[in-house]
């Protein structure tokens, strides 16, 4: 993993800019990007930033309105090709005196969204990319492979005399699905030695990544919604958000630029992409430990969790979304929690499309019956009584939706009646009225235990045996602390 391109690392390039439409006004500047705050572009100069509209004596100004761009390209000094996306304006100064030889403003400070280092792109839609990699946090101890073994001599004392270390390249994993190639690759470096005046230290290093190969070129937004995917899953799979640490995708090898034969000619060009995190990374801290995970390769082979993945994500983005955004941005108010969780719940039982509870030929006669009772008030009534009417209701939803994962979905709730109604009351309490009368322990055991049953739905579509799932919510110390808060919070429903 190379410490230069690493997204918890700030980053520093200088060069020239300029808009695509007027490639001859280039400025000086200098760009660079902090993952707490973003990518920051601060030109010596500039051009005109002020929001102008057509008129008969020239373009006039829109009242200090100003414009954004959604391209600028630039070179940095050691000859890579830049674009940045979705550039904002942060601050400007320009003065006005004889004295001054150009016009425009003296500094312009842009905010650019994206920065890809490497390429020079004409929008952000440019299908031009043929494959994305990603490294993420805790995807290393996930993915449950090494290839740094060895083997320890003993003496007669049953103490360490000798040993050797082995290192060994391990093949890439590749799952296909039906628009792309996913590879779980294992990367390792040769053993280094560090010199100090105690000891003399040799260390070895190896990571995970993953890399999607897409049938055709892309768009940038594609790949960045398949890093996105692989966050997702470590984040489910770890029971806490996990940021990403490398995100690089790549152009089609260009062998008409290189002699015959040469080595070079197949190589595809990576191009380096920075963007502010929601969670952003710290790869030197501990990695998540082994039993604490509820999902790794181990329970499920890559080449058949990955395809599945994309489908489940997909198909319950709502629920996913909002069961992980809950840990992406922890804290905030706890009523916020219990909706975000209860809502997640329900998206995620609407999305499994269950049978109405009462038939829809039967639903259809009864409507039109009780339409017929009273012709004054039909159009309210056939308001109310819509074929949206004939769904499970909140409440049911909670009992199917802990009751489907098996003996996980007890171990983790305890009494399902008592939360589900609980859980139902707090979320209408809290929409309806802006107020709960739940005590704030209660709550909290609401919003945590609806967000864990949603998780164990997602671990369930995705195939994970109800023994695995009990085991999760044994071992897990998120899922262990929310069945016992359950435990103490909720009655039984008689």
């Amino acid at each position: 993993m190379t410490r230069d391109v690493l997204l918890s690392d700030k980053q520093e390039w200088v060069g020239t800019w300029w808009q695509p439409e007027d490639p001859a006004q280039k400025v000086s500047g200098v760009l660079t990007f902090d993952p707490e705050s973003g990518a920051e572009l601060r030109l010596i100069g500039g051009w005109e930033y002020d929001l102008r509209v057509p008129d008969g004596d020239g373009p006039i100004s829109l009242g200090g309105q100003t414009r954004d761009w959604p391209v600028i390209l630039g070179a940095v000094s050691d000859g890579r090709r830049v674009t940045l996306l979705d550039v904002q304006l942060k601050t400007a100064r320009t003065t006005y005196n004889q004295l001054k030889e150009v016009d425009g403003p003296d500094v312009l400070h842009l905010h650019p969204a994206t920065v890809l280092i490497g390429c020079h792109l004409r929008g952000e839609g440019d299908a031009v990319f043929v494959a994305g990699a990603v490294t993420a946090e805790n995807l290393t101890g996930w993915s449950a492979r090494t290839g740094i073994g060895g083997q320890h001599r003993f003496g007669k004392d049953d103490t360490k005399r000798s040993g050797e270390i082995t290192i060994r390249r391990l093949p890439a994993i590749v799952a296909e699905s039906s628009t792309v190639t996913v590879k779980l690759h294992h990367v390792s470096s040769q053993p280094f030695t560090v010199n100090s005046r105690a000891e003399r230290v040799s260390r070895v290093r190896e990571h995970a990544s993953v890399e999607f190969i897409a049938s055709a070129p892309q768009p940038l937004g594609y790949y960045t919604n398949l890093a996105a995917s692989v966050v997702d899953l470590l984040s489910l799979s770890a029971m806490r958000a996990c940021g990403l640490i490398q995100f690089r995708v790549y152009l089609a090898p260009t062998p008409d630029r290189y002699p015959e034969g040469s080595p070079y000619a197949q190589m595809r060009t990576q191009v380096d992409v920075f963007q502010r995190m929601v969670v952003a990374a710290e790869p030197e801290e501990p990695a998540e430990a082994f039993e604490d995970f509820v999902l790794t390769v181990n329970d499920e082979p890559f080449e058949t969790l990955m395809p599945r993945w994309l489908e489940v994500r997909e198909k319950f983005s709502a629920a996913r979304s909002m069961i992980l955004g809950l840990q992406y941005v922890p804290g905030g108010y706890l009523e916020n929690r219990v909706i975000t969780a209860v809502s997640a719940a329900e998206a995620m039982h609407r999305a499994l499309q269950p049978e109405p509870p009462i038939p829809k030929a039967e639903f259809k006669d009864l409507r039109a019956k009780i339409l017929a009772l009273s012709p004054l008030r039909k159009q309210w009534l056939s308001e109310r009584f819509s074929e949206h009417a004939n769904v499970p209701n909140l409440r049911e939803r909670l009992i199917n939706l802990a009751e489907r994962v098996g003996p996980a979905g007890s171990l983790l709730v305890g009494d399902i009646g008592g939360w589900a109604k609980t859980a139902t009351g707090a979320r209408n309490k809290i929409a309806h009225v802006g107020t709960s009368p739940q005590a704030l322990t209660e709550l909290r055991a609401v919003a945590d235990t609806t967000a864990g049953v949603v998780v164990l739905n997602l671990l369930h579509e995705l195939g994970v045996p109800n023994d695995r799932l009990v085991t999760a919510v044994q071992q897990n110390p998120v899922l262990r602390r929310t069945a016992g808060l359950a435990k103490t919070a909720f009655t039984v429903d008689g």
